[in-house]
């Protein structure tokens, strides 16, 4: 009775192995995507940062040159 237990407890194993051999590849891919979503989100929300930096700097800049010519054209 030992014997078959020992044997079908060897099977078991041996079936989780198998199991685990296969789906881990499947695991390990979903979270290399995930990871890949992860980094292009990021990268997304810097560069709107950036484009909402810039569009700010811009318009102040132009202000500031707007000021500037307006307080030219009225000394002049």
């Amino acid at each position: 009775m030992l014997l078959k237990v020992s044997r079908t407890t060897v099977r078991v194993e041996q079936r989780f192995q198998d199991f685990a051999d296969e789906v881990q590849p499947v695991v390990s891919a979903g979270a290399g995507k995930a990871i890949e979503t992860i980094t292009g989100i990021d990268a997304g929300r810097l560069s709107d940062t950036a484009t909402e930096s810039s569009d700010q700097l811009i318009r102040s800049a132009g202000e500031r040159a707007k000021r500037y010519l307006e307080r030219k054209k009225n000394s002049d």
